[in-house]
């Protein structure tokens, strides 16, 4: 305990730079877990590398990445438009300079029958005009012989050397790499000749030059050392009016172009570095920001999948929600909690209405076993018709739950499969209030349909719905008020447009004169099998679901239904008013 207590208060006495430095190599931590947990597979589920969302995006990433650069440097540093620039340059040299040679080394008069070059005075024109610009100048005489180069030492002969010490260890196998992938990746042209240097040395550019020949082509040349080196050469005729005197050659070592190629694609090398650190942070950003959330909503799924009915909705685990996410993720998280929810809900009143219909179903079977038993003891035929007609009551009763429970039942899935469609109203109450006067004629209780679009058209009515089973709810009201309506009495299904919250709404209004429904049932009566007729009918006539089942019916179609009763101007109820709000459709 000591020990720990000493641990504790070292930790709690860190100095706030060092905390917070703690704090930030923890966050750190915590970031790269979430990191990997997102890329890197759940190997108890035996899922594979290459099956997570994050890694495949985080190689298309860099597979298009590594594509771009290859084409980068494919077709970013190619040599060829260096070593023209550089070629058209000692072009214009070379002329300069035959043209100072011809001017300041040739003494005799234009025209004379021998024009020779001085070698002297040519040497002297290279040294001035040649060095300053490190290119290489050699001049050769009408047999093509060497007769002036500006490495040779004064007129003795000797030609400069340089001694260049031969690679060694790693540096040759550098080397030798590094002159491979310039040949595979164009940095040396592929079809460069052999560049040769020596007295019996023969180069076609001076043999073309030499024969006065004009072709661009023929009097360039770009050649391989043994080094690896880029050397380029144009050779001149030095021309005195129609007398060719000799050829210059005017060459350029291409150390400084693959020097530049190089220097272009290590910049581009360097970007292309970071492009993939780049890439790799927003894989690794979207693995932890996009991938991460959806492995959790499916284990979330997972566990509530698993956890099966082992609870009701109301303790059944839930998948999160993320209310502080905007984005798709975010509405994704929202709309599975909903359907989750909506399950959840389903399941309850699944279980819920099986309590019911186990209720109702044993009231009249009890009713039914009773009298059953009671009617072996039965002495007289009197009490043998009662028990009978009991039994008989009861059977029918039976019949109907099970009729309505039946169709309680497949409502569900009945909205689900059904095609919605434009439901004009006004002609399907009107067809219903003939239907319904016609069936109500014995009572003599009225029923008529009430129109009031005011100046719209009555194809205006329309709602987005299943005509059968609006038909079903109004049906069903109709019924039950004419059931409630005392002889003479009225009923009135009346429909009109209402605007509220910038919406139309229809509201469908079905208003009898009956007693009306005690306050404490108003709600209530939309429950399942549960009935309130005192003096009306006779006990069990009635499941008690068809006020269920139309609530069912206009919730589906995003509507409400109520009941309340209608008054007069002392108060008094003078019947009921059962109402429903559908949202209406603009129909051409």
């Amino acid at each position: 305990m000591a020990s720990e207590d000493a641990q504790h208060g070292e930790q709690t006495n860190l100095p706030p730079d060092s905390a917070r430095m703690t704090s930030f190599w923890r966050q750190i931590a915590a970031a790269r877990r979430r990191a990997a947990d997102a890329l890197l597979p759940d190997r108890s589920k035996g899922a594979r590398l290459t099956d997570r969302l994050a890694v495949r995006l985080a190689l298309v990433n860099l597979a298009g990445l590594a594509l771009l650069g290859i084409m980068i440097i494919w077709f970013g540093g190619s040599p060829t438009g260096l070593i023209d620039e550089r070629a058209r340059a000692l072009e214009i040299h070379s002329r300069i300079i035959a043209g100072a040679i011809v001017d300041g080394a040739v003494d005799a008069p234009a025209g004379a029958a021998e024009q020779n070059i001085d070698i002297d005075a040519a040497n002297r024109v290279l040294r001035r005009l040649v060095l300053p610009t490190g290119y290489r100048a050699r001049l050769y005489g009408t047999d093509g012989v060497l007769i002036a180069d500006s490495r040779m030492l004064e007129t003795s002969g000797t030609v400069e050397m340089r001694i260049i010490d031969p690679p060694s260890g790693f540096e040759a196998f550098f080397q030798r790499v590094s002159g491979g992938l310039d040949w595979v990746l164009g940095v040396v042209p592929r079809d460069a000749e052999r560049y040769q240097e020596g007295p019996n040395v023969h180069y076609r550019e001076v043999d073309a030059a030499l024969t006065g020949t004009e072709s661009l082509d023929q009097l360039h040349a770009v050649r391989i050392d043994d080094q690896g080196d880029v050397v380029i050469s144009v050779a001149t005729p030095v021309q005195r009016f129609r007398a060719y005197l000799g050829a210059l050659l005017l060459s350029a070592e291409g150390d400084d172009i693959k020097a530049a190629i190089r220097e272009e694609r290590n910049v581009l090398g360097r970007i292309f570095l970071f492009a993939i650190f780049a890439f790799t942070a927003i894989s690794v950003g979207y693995a932890m920001t996009v991938v991460g959330p959806i492995r959790r909503l499916a284990q979330d799924a997972d566990r509530v999948r698993q956890a099966g009915s082992a609870g009701s909705g109301t303790n059944m685990p839930r998948l999160p929600d993320w209310p502080d996410r905007r984005d798709e993720i975010g509405e994704l998280a929202r709309s599975l909690k909903d359907m989750t929810s909506a399950l959840y809900n389903r399941i309850d009143a699944i279980e819920s209405f099986a309590a019911d219909v186990s209720h109702e179903i044993k009231n009249p079977l009890t009713s039914l076993r009773s009298a059953v038993e009671t009617l072996d003891f039965a002495k007289d035929e009197t009490a043998k018709a009662r028990l009978l007609a009991i039994i008989k009551d009861d059977v029918g009763r039976l019949d109907r739950l099970i009729t309505d429970i039946s169709d309680a039942s497949r409502l569900d899935a009945e909205l689900t499969r059904e095609s919605a469609e434009v439901v004009h109203l006004a002609p399907l109450l009107r067809g219903l209030a003939r239907i319904h006067l016609d069936l109500s004629h014995e009572r003599n209780v009225s029923v008529r349909a009430e129109i009031n679009v005011g100046a719209l058209p009555e194809n205006s009515l329309a709602v987005h719905g299943i005509e059968s089973r609006l038909g079903q709810v109004m049906q069903n009201l109709l019924a039950n008020a004419i059931s409630f309506c005392p002889d003479q009495g009225e009923v009135v299904l009346a429909a009109k447009i209402d605007r509220r919250a910038g919406r139309d709404y229809i509201i469908l209004t079905v208003d009898d004169s009956g007693p009306g429904i005690p306050e404490e049932s108003l709600t209530r009566i939309f429950d399942r099998f549960y009935t309130e007729r005192p003096g009306v009918e006779s006990f069990g006539k009635n499941s008690g679901l068809g006020l269920s089942i139309s609530r069912q019916i206009v919730s589906a179609h995003n509507g409400e239904i109520w009941a309340e009763n209608r008054r007069d101007g002392d108060g008094s109820i003078i019947g009921a008013r059962f109402v429903v709000t559908l949202p209406a459709i603009q129909t051409s």
